[in-house]
């Protein structure tokens, strides 16, 4: 990522995200159970193989997950997943507005 200009993810935080869209069954575990009843098994997998549609998936956020491979929209969102969406997008727009002020990203 570093190569790409980009600032990476700590792993631990990774590691989250992956354990959230697959919800194994066992906390410590992911087995292939779990990965086969896993409807974005495909994105779980290009965290790991394919750096470009794992950026791709980040960028497009949770809307993107209810489209199928070919691009037709799955389940309707619920109301949740609309706010939510919603309250993403002003906060990444917030947060751009703030670092094109002080002219800098916080570095961790």
């Amino acid at each position: 990522m570093a190569s790409l200009n980009i600032d990476y993810m700590p792993f631990e935080t990774c590691l989250c995200q992956l354990i959230d869209m697959v919800k194994p069954k066992e906390e410590k575990a992911i087995r292939l159970s779990d990965l086969k009843n896993c409807k974005l098994v495909n994105h779980f997998i290009d965290t790991f193989t394919n750096i470009h549609k794992f950026l791709a998936f980040e960028r497009n956020g949770p809307c993107d997950m209810y489209r199928g491979e070919d691009g037709e929209e799955g389940a309707e969102p619920s109301d949740w997943d609309k706010f939510a969406a919603q309250e993403y997008e002003m906060l990444i727009a917030e947060e751009g507005a703030n670092d094109e002020e002080t002219g800098s990203i916080d570095e961790e």
